[in-house]
């Protein structure tokens, strides 16, 4: 069936937040007025789709080569 934003961030293990920010970037949502219901499948099948592969981030003070 269809998830509400809060069901979709806990099965997911997201935060809303993460999930409003997902929907920006044009993951699929059904809008009835001010409701916003969400298609599992659907949303992990986009979610796998648009997976950014992120460098880790470099910590400490980086150096400049000479």
């Amino acid at each position: 069936g269809l998830l509400t934003r809060a069901q979709v961030a806990a099965e997911l293990e997201y935060s809303e937040r993460t999930i409003i920010r997902l929907e920006h970037e044009g993951m699929p949502v059904i809008r009835i007025g001010t409701l916003r219901l969400y298609i599992p499948a659907t949303v992990r099948a986009w979610i796998m789709a648009h997976e950014h592969r992120r460098e880790a981030p470099k910590r400490g003070r980086q150096r400049n080569a000479a």
